[in-house]
């Protein structure tokens, strides 16, 4: 997965909800833009959890994104 094409979809507007698949098998849903960052360096991104947790994601871990 490229980072152009996460940022694109972090980006869109007006915004899809869309989920990423990584490499273990995990899926994540990023259902608004606002529980998203990707990283100055575009190295990794950050998903904030609805229960106020965050999660740090290795862009070369995502193996696919679609679009909900």
């Amino acid at each position: 997965m490229t980072t152009e094409a996460i940022k694109d979809a972090i980006q869109k507007r007006p915004f899809r909800p869309f989920s990423l698949r990584l490499a273990n098998g995990d899926e994540i849903q990023i259902q608004s833009q606002d529980y998203v960052a990707l990283h100055p360096v575009r190295k990794t991104f950050i998903i904030f959890e609805p229960d106020g947790g965050y999660r740090i994601v290795d862009i070369p871990l995502v193996t696919d994104l679609s679009v909900n």
